[in-house]
């Protein structure tokens, strides 16, 4: 190695310059402090080098768990919408093309096609206003089709509600009215009616 004040050379590890007579073991001293502190640099550089892939590594698999995570959930979601809508459908059908549409299309006994009076379902749908009808199976096992419509009643606006109970044979018959939801006697039942068909007669023929 050489003197670091008059650059001679001299031996590996010499303590001082047989030249000059300078003091070489400060100068190893340094030198061994500057490796050890470049050693401690790449060392501390290392491991942030391996903890940045290690955060990205982590960060990766989150984002996979997440997008997972999100396609589970959509398809989840997916799954419930179409049970939702098959259920509608299943319902819907089943109350609309048969229950529903076996009163709509009937007619009552009082009030024959043959003196002029049209169907329920077009008798009722003429009188009253934003009719909806629906079918279900009451508590006590009755298979009940519900209208329900709006019309003017003592010049007030009324929500009616008329239910006709169904029997096996595609017979039915009216078994409860409701006027904003209080119950009423046959005797309105009866009126109401008989002021629906009346209103329809000759209806088609115009």
């Amino acid at each position: 190695m050489k003197c670091n004040r008059c650059g001679s050379e001299v031996e590996d590890n010499s303590k001082f310059c047989r030249v000059c007579g300078q003091n070489l073991q400060d100068k190893n001293i340094d030198d061994l402090q500057i490796n050890q502190e470049k050693d401690n640099l790449n060392k501390q550089t290392e491991q942030k080098y391996k903890q940045k892939n290690i955060d990205i590594d982590n960060n990766i698999n989150t984002q996979k768990d997440n997008k997972s995570t999100f396609k589970i959930v959509v398809g989840v979601f997916a799954v419930i919408i179409v049970i939702a809508f098959i259920f509608t459908i299943i319902v819907s059908s089943r109350g609309t093309s048969k229950e529903v549409e076996t009163v709509k299309n009937g007619n009552f006994i009082d009030y024959p096609e043959y003196e002029g009076y049209t169907t329920i379902g077009a008798a009722f749908e003429n009188y009253f206003d934003d009719t909806k009808w629906r079918y279900f199976v009451s508590d006590d096992g009755l298979d009940i089709v519900e209208f329900e419509g709006v019309f003017l009643y003592c010049d007030k606006e009324t929500n009616c509600c008329l239910q006709f109970e169904l029997y096996d044979d595609n017979h039915f018959e009216t078994y409860a009215l409701e006027f904003n939801g209080v119950p009423q006697s046959n005797i309105m039942m009866n009126a109401l009616i008989d002021e629906v068909m009346t209103d329809a007669q000759y209806m088609d023929e115009y």
